[in-house]
């Protein structure tokens, strides 16, 4: 079966590479037909639109002859205007002409269809004229109609080499609309249109088509518009027939080919598959037995489905345990995370206690009472959330509904947890919020958990430091250049993070705390926490400077 298989590929293989070598070949000459077509339709193309705007370039350059003119120029008459230029233009079947002095101020102008401002140039008509005593160019009309333009310098009759100084300009145009355009068609044999210079003349042409483009400038050089011309080629449309005769012919082939690998694969394939299926459907095994017997790849795959079977139930007691103690991972995961966030509000609420419970309340005032009370109640309400978010987890439920909230209260708020124990170890806290900050939107309780965390990291990485050295904290909030997001800066001046560390930090049960110190997990629920609120957090640590952590929340 694998060899019928094997060799009918090998031979819709070799027939589609030699269809394909075939098509190129065609393929090839087809591009270079229609290549040298595409070459002779453009220089047919450019001496069209020449010798039809011949006539127009005569008659500029005997007009600009007269001496007359040239006298006109000086000094304008408009009744020999009306007799000589008015009918000239009639004859000639052209929509309008202009006379210029020598300044270049407008001194007649007739006709109609085209703008009376035409033609001109920022740089003035001078410009337009550098190159030579002729120029031919087009403009755009204001209503955007492409208009044909032909100019000459005003001399006398007796100076045909034109080279005395200019007494006047001359010109006339001829506008390209429907029906001129229309009327190149049949000196081409094929469709014309013109659009903008930018444009392409893809949709001009199809299958069995010639294409070819004349783009035409303006006074300055400037591409102003393209003539696109397309007209039928059936030398590309033939061969592409017999190209497509041959694709027929290999379809065919395939088809033929295609239908005796059907039955084979009905004979060879789908019945042992149905034995396979049935026996599979039924339990019954008496059919795949049988299969097993012979020789070919689905024997195998009957003995595989058998040996499957049969290890079924190993899997379904193996799959019980792996679920058992993904259980036994989940519980001891949240159990230590739920630790790790009551112990900085326990710290506040033992802290607290021991002072008020001391003779005399340690000194403390009345209002030190009242708010060593309030911090208290603060914590303890804190660790109920915490207990009620770990009962929150165990079921399925919506994620807490995020709030506009300023940072610098929660930041302030958060302080109040960890002011006693910083007190304790001698560490001086720069409290640095800026002013005007925009509130972000956060679950609160977490992202007071982040802070403290923080901080209380920052604390920790202190505790190396020797007797006498001065522990600084640096806490601020600023808002970035763009305006879109707030940061939160802690700062320590300790050691550093060690480098073979780093990569490492934000990993869940990961610490270079000596055992009983941490659990691993503070900088881990930071981390969560920015991810949740759309947040980055990062750090810079050198031995010399100690540890910076960046945590930033979009406002």
């Amino acid at each position: 079966m694998a060899q019928l298989v094997l060799v009918m590929t090998v031979v819709l293989t070799l027939s589609g590479l030699g269809l394909f070598v075939l098509g190129r070949v065609e393929q090839r000459h087809v591009r270079a037909i229609v290549h040298s077509e595409e070459e002779a339709l453009g220089r047919t193309l450019a001496h069209t639109v020449a010798l039809r705007s011949e006539t127009m370039g005569n008659y500029v350059a005997d007009y600009s002859l007269w001496n007359d003119m040239a006298s006109f120029a000086q000094k304008p008459d408009p009744e020999w205007a009306k007799v000589n230029v008015d009918a000239s233009l009639l004859s000639f079947k052209l929509d309008r002409s202009w006379v210029f002095d020598r300044t270049g101020a407008l001194r007649y102008t007739t006709g109609s269809r085209v703008d009376e401002q035409l033609p001109g140039a920022p740089e003035g008509l001078k410009g337009i004229f550098s190159e030579g005593p002729f120029v031919h160019y087009f403009a755009r009309g204001r209503d955007g109609s492409l208009v044909e333009i032909r100019g000459s310098l005003i001399q006398r009759e007796d100076d045909r080499e034109r080279t005395s100084e200019a007494l006047g300009y001359f010109f006339a145009a001829k506008l390209w609309d429907a029906r001129y355009v229309e009327g190149l068609e049949p000196l081409l044999g094929g469709s014309v249109a013109v659009l903008d210079a930018s444009s392409s003349c893809d949709a001009g042409a199809g299958i069995g088509k010639t294409r070819s483009d004349l783009v035409v400038d303006d006074a300055r050089g400037s591409p102003v518009a393209r003539v696109c011309a397309a007209v039928p080629n059936p030398v590309a449309e033939l061969m592409l027939g017999s190209r497509a005769t041959v694709v027929r012919g290999f379809l065919a082939f395939a088809i033929v080919l295609i239908a005796i690998v059907v039955v084979s694969l009905r004979f060879f394939v789908t019945r042992p598959l149905r034995v396979i299926h049935g026996a599979l459907a039924g339990g019954d095994r008496e059919g795949l037995e049988h299969l097993r017997t012979k020789k070919s790849e689905l024997a195998e795959l009957a003995d595989l489905v058998v040996r499957y079977e049969e290890s079924v139930e190993a899997r379904r007691v193996l799959q019980e345990q792996v679920h058992h103690a993904g259980k036994m991972a989940s519980l001891g995961i949240l159990g230590a995370g739920m630790a790790h966030e009551i112990n900085n509000p326990l710290a506040v609420v033992i802290g607290y206690a021991d002072m008020l419970t001391a003779p005399d309340r340690g000194g403390m005032t009345a209002a030190e009472v009242d708010q060593g009370l309030k911090t208290i109640l603060a914590a303890a309400e804190r660790m109920k959330c915490v207990v009620e978010r770990v009962r929150d987890f165990s079921r399925e439920g919506p994620s807490p509904e995020l709030k506009l909230r300023p940072i610098n209260e929660i930041v302030e708020r958060a302080l109040l947890f960890l002011k006693g124990d910083i007190d304790r170890c001698g560490i001086d806290v720069a409290l640095d919020l800026a002013d005007s900050l925009p509130p972000v939107a956060c679950d609160e309780m977490r992202l007071e958990s982040a802070v403290q965390n923080l901080v209380a990291n920052a604390r920790d990485a202190l505790g190396d430091k020797e007797p006498g050295e001065r522990k600084t904290i640096s806490i601020r909030t600023e808002r970035n250049a763009s305006g879109d997001r707030v940061s939160l800066i802690v700062e320590d001046n300790g050691s550093g993070i060690p480098k073979e560390v780093q990569s490492h930090l934000f990993e869940p049960f990961f610490t270079t705390k000596d055992v009983g110190k941490g659990t691993g997990l503070g900088l881990a629920i930071v981390h969560s926490i920015a991810t949740e609120h759309g947040g980055t957090i990062s750090f810079t640590s050198t031995p010399s400077r100690g540890t910076k952590f960046v945590l930033e929340l979009p406002v």
